[in-house]
């Protein structure tokens, strides 16, 4: 049997249909709407999307032609294949 809270703890969701918590993801410190759409992620963790949204996954490293800057992955400059800064190829 669950236990009513005003508000759902740190890495989780709010069901506001069921008013259940849910766990946020592998590495989400918080997401929206689905579990799996993390807003930020856990130290070490890169927030990872390439849609333009706010949400993404987190990555232990960003995919080629993104660098990461700490917490989230940047595209690299176009003139870049790889980079670990925007301008540094």
């Amino acid at each position: 049997m669950g236990v009513c809270v005003l508000a759902c703890p740190d890495n989780t969701l709010i069901d506001n249909v069921l008013f259940n918590c849910y766990t946020c993801g592998s590495y989400c410190s918080s997401c929206v709407t689905f579990t799996n759409n993390c807003l930020t992620c856990d130290n070490g963790w890169s927030l990872y999307n390439n849609l333009g949204t706010i949400n993404g996954t987190c990555l232990s490293a960003c995919p080629v032609g993104w660098y990461s800057d700490g917490k989230k992955c940047k595209k690299c400059d176009p003139a870049c294949t790889e980079c670990t800064g925007y301008t540094q190829c």
